[in-house]
C-alpha cells in the first residue's frame, strides 16, 4: 500500500504534466 505522501507527490507530478501540456497546446494553436 502506498503512503499518503507517496499518493500526493503521485497526483502533484500528474498536475503538473497536465499543466505543461496545456501550456504546450495554447503555444501550438
Amino acid at each position: 500500500e502506498l503512503s499518503d505522501d507517496v499518493v500526493f507527490h503521485a497526483k502533484l507530478n500528474n498536475n503538473d504534466f497536465l499543466i505543461a501540456i496545456k501550456e504546450i497546446a495554447k503555444r501550438l494553436r
